[in-house]
């Protein structure tokens, strides 16, 4: 028993003792000292030869921790991923934007990459090695979904997250919260995507941008609807170098507007504009599904978004989690196959990286299982593999009053038992079926919800989809 205690405490003091170093590491001060290093060396960039320079960065991004060792889900994704970089031209458009830019603001964003590189390799290796302790969490993340909003203003066909709206938008306090133990088990970036529309309104979308600006050591990435993006918000994601904005443009305007409601696809492109204007670092997210799929892809819809000043494309497959209107969204394997296939032709002529969040996690396996990612359902605390998969038992739920974090519920029977699947074994993205057949058995208790989602998964996969 005593040495229990005593591994807790010294994990606990530990965890403390790391958080006020990444902390103090990222105050205000060291940020501006760093900055002005960064602007004095973009200043006299043109006697850095950029090849070298680029080899740098990249053994820095690939350098295996003591968590994420060479040829785990996290370094697979990672050189896959930079593999996407270099064949879109990313590391020649990178280059372009650091010469043209003005040395001072383009700082900001270079120093913010850097420090949370170097913060995040900091945390890996000192939590990798004491995973041991009772104190210590179980894996060390590498991201985290957060999905902290209730509420949206569109109706959109396919959102997944129409069945779980409802409850009470969680206070700023409480958002910072569930961000910092997402950080305290590893997260180095929060996924802000989910349930809800982040910005429907001033207050929360400043309460949001206030946490982003608080954590200058973490990336964060938010998914929003874009329709409520105002010139002040805009201004002050331009600020943020720690931020990225996934922006959804389903298609061009006939396409986005059928899914998303008349008149949403001009709203999104004005949003887009105030981002560029702002200086913001922002991608668009398009859903993959049968109405959608052909028209994301083509060579012109792309071009347009790089015009408009997107840094990326990010695209998610559709997965019948909500029933209405799944069998037109259902993506069968013949629409599947000609999407992919279209895919890989619209690389070969897009000037940015386009990334297929399945393909990524094909590539890596699932990262669930793999212990580096986690979701969490931000208004109700409950902890689940993805968002894909938000199923776990009710035990695995957050609540600061009783002193229940998120290492605790990583340490949780049905975690453990899922992390020791094979990560490249049936994966959501692979086959939905199977892996909710597998999550309903691990449950040990019936879902309606969940079996319902099985079947129509199951006959999505069998194109058993009414015409």
């Amino acid at each position: 028993m005593g040495g229990t205690t005593l591994a807790r405490g010294i994990g606990v003091a530990g965890a403390l003792t790391l958080e006020r170093l990444v902390r103090a590491l990222g105050a205000p001060r060291l940020r501006g000292v760093a900055r002005g290093a960064v602007t004095t060396a973009l200043r006299g960039q043109r006697l850095i030869p950029a090849a070298p320079a680029w080899r740098a960065v990249r053994d820095l991004i690939l350098r295996p921790a003591a968590c994420c060792p060479d040829g785990g889900a996290h370094s697979r994704f990672l050189h896959g991923y930079l593999e996407l970089i270099e064949r879109a031209g990313g590391v020649a458009a990178i280059g372009e934007y650091l010469r043209a830019a003005d040395p001072p603001a383009a700082a900001v964003r270079v120093e913010a990459f850097a420090r949370i590189a170097l913060l995040g390799i900091l945390r890996h290796e000192v939590l990798g090695r004491w995973r041991d302790l009772t104190g210590a969490p179980p894996v060390v993340l590498t991201d985290a979904q957060i999905a902290p909003y209730p509420d949206c203003d569109r109706d959109c066909a396919g959102c997944y997250s129409r069945d779980d709206r409802g409850g009470a938008t969680p206070s700023g306090a409480h958002l910072a919260w569930l961000v910092d133990e997402a950080a305290a088990c590893g997260a180095c970036a929060v996924h802000v995507a989910g349930k809800g529309e982040p910005f429907l309104d001033a207050r929360r979308g400043a309460a949001l941008l206030d946490v982003i600006a608080a954590r200058p050591h973490l990336l964060f990435t938010v998914a929003t609807h874009g329709l409520a993006i105002t010139p002040e918000l805009a201004a002050r994601m331009g600020r943020l170098g720690n931020l990225l904005v996934l922006v959804s443009v389903d298609g061009p305007q006939p396409v986005h507007d059928a899914r998303r409601g008349a008149g949403s696809f001009d709203r999104v492109q004005r949003a887009l504009v105030l981002l560029a204007r702002s200086g913001a670092l922002f991608g668009y997210a398009s859903l993959v599904a049968a109405t959608t799929a052909p028209a994301v892809i083509t060579p012109e819809f792309v071009r347009a978004q790089a015009a408009a000043g997107c840094v990326m494309g990010v695209y998610s497959r559709y997965f019948p989690l909500a029933a209405a209107r799944w069998e037109e969204l259902a993506l069968g394997p013949v629409a599947l196959a000609a999407y992919r296939a279209g895919l890989a032709e619209a690389r070969r002529a897009a000037a940015i990286p386009l990334l297929d969040l399945d393909e990524m996690e094909a590539h890596t396996g699932c990262r669930a299982r793999a212990g580096v990612s986690v979701y969490i359902d931000g208004v109700t605390g409950a902890v689940a593999p993805c968002i894909r998969v938000p199923f776990a038992p009710a035990a695995c739920r957050l609540d600061p009053a009783r002193g229940i974090g998120l290492a605790e519920v990583l340490r949780h029977p049905f975690f453990t038992a899922y992390r020791a699947r094979p990560a490249h074994g049936s994966w959501c993205g692979a086959d939905l079926g199977a892996e909710l057949g597998y999550v309903q058995t691990a449950l040990g208790a019936p879902s309606p919800r969940l079996a319902a989602y099985r079947d129509r998964a199951r006959r999505a996969a069998r194109e058993e989809v009414p015409s």
